[in-house]
């Protein structure tokens, strides 16, 4: 019997980087609906778009991914900027938890603003 509770778990950056090994650079926009997609097929709720921006900004931060090209966007006057993974970062363990290798700290969440009572 399944743990109560207990859902899939999709690793986003690690998708991305599988995506981009694929495709070789592709924009965000279309990144999203692809991992959408993906986390339907997997029975999973879908993530926003913003959610999904951030964390390719936490990966550019990281350099793990870098803007290859531009293109004229259809709709909106911001350009499209493709992505492509930096090559000496393909195996980096950053991939797995992009926020916790710039911040090292951010797993401990309120455990590190804790002060410790004095006990009399």
């Amino acid at each position: 019997m399944p743990r109560r509770g207990w859902r899939p778990y999709a690793q986003t950056g690690l998708w991305i980087r599988s995506h981009l090994l694929t495709v070789g650079a592709d924009y965000v926009y279309r990144m999203w609906k692809l991992f959408n997609h993906h986390l339907k097929a997997m029975g999973m709720p879908e993530v926003s778009y913003k959610s999904f921006r951030n964390y390719i900004y936490l990966l550019k931060k990281n350099g793990l991914i870098i803007p290859v090209s531009t293109a004229p966007s259809s709709k909106h006057g911001k350009p499209r900027v493709y992505y492509a993974i930096n090559p000496s970062k393909i195996n980096d363990p950053a991939w797995s938890n992009p926020l916790r290798a710039i911040y090292p700290y951010t797993v401990l969440g309120a455990a590190r603003r804790r002060k410790k009572r004095k006990i009399r």
